[in-house]
């Protein structure tokens, strides 16, 4: 069966059509309000490089000023260590001494230590070991009565040798940790003719000491003159005593006493008796 479409249907099909595409048409020519609007690119513009500035030119006949050296920092220096203090001091031999060469004499520190040590002799003039006088000190010992001859050629070795006239210093080790050491002065090893030594005569009449006091040098000679008419006994420490017969002399060498005083007595009668300060 045919369709039949009337003029009037015609029309207002035509009419839908035409405004369907106009509303297309406006659609898509409306620009989108939500969009990002995009920045346009911009070119980074490159800088002008900066002129080189130009050596200042030298000032005629004026010396070229050097660049200054850089500084190295200082380092940091070690703290200096304190000395060690000796245990005991050396009193003698005392500076400037002339101890006679094979005569006793003795060594003397100021207290006890409470610790073993050696004593050894050195050179003044290089401070090399001439050789231990004493190998081994006892704790307690306060002094040592060399022949001023002998020393051991090391520490620990029995031989001995024999030193010679010159200068040296006396140095007493103490066996602590660290080890400490006291030294005497400088003093001097002469053989007995080459000094005049001083000698002092005490005189014993009536039973007492003419002089009652006496100073001398370590070294010097004591001569005790008896003019009683009774054989006297003089008593000095631990020294074996001086018989001094009527009309008799006596030397004394005093080279083995320490420094100070010391008293000569006699047990028998209690007149009889002195003190000798040896400097």
């Amino acid at each position: 069966m045919a369709i039949i479409i009337k003029p009037k249907s015609l029309k207002l099909i035509a009419v839908s059509v035409i405004a369907l595409v106009v509303l297309i048409w406006v659609g898509i020519q409306k620009p989108d309000t939500n969009e990002t609007p995009v920045s346009p690119i911009v070119e980074p513009q490159l800088s002008a490089p900066l002129p080189a500035s130009e050596p200042t030119p030298a000032t005629p006949g004026a010396t070229p000023t050097p660049s200054p050296a850089a500084t190295k920092p200082t380092p940091a220096s070690a703290p200096t260590p304190s000395p060690i203090k000796p245990l005991a001091n050396l009193t003698a031999p005392p500076a400037g001494a002339k101890w006679i060469f094979s005569k006793n004499n003795i060594i003397q520190w100021s207290k006890e230590v409470g610790f073993k040590g050696e004593i050894y002799l050195v050179n003044a003039a290089d401070n090399s070991i001439a050789g231990w006088i004493l190998q081994e000190t006892g704790i307690r010992q306060t002094s040592y009565t060399w022949n001023t001859r002998d020393v051991y050629v090391g520490a620990t070795n029995p031989s001995k040798t024999t030193i010679a006239k010159g200068d040296y210093v006396v140095v007493l080790k103490f066996n602590t940790n660290p080890a400490t050491e006291a030294r005497s002065q400088r003093f001097s090893i002469v053989y007995e003719n080459e000094v005049q030594i001083p000698s002092y005569t005490l005189t014993i009449q009536n039973y007492t000491f003419s002089p009652t006091s006496l100073v001398v040098k370590r070294g010097d000679k004591i001569v005790f003159t008896n003019t009683d008419s009774v054989t006297h006994e003089i008593t000095l420490q631990t020294f074996p005593k001086t018989v001094i017969a009527p009309g008799a002399s006596v030397t004394f060498d005093t080279s083995p006493l320490g420094t100070g005083p010391h008293n000569f007595y006699s047990e028998t009668y209690s007149t009889l008796k002195i003190t000798v300060t040896v400097q």
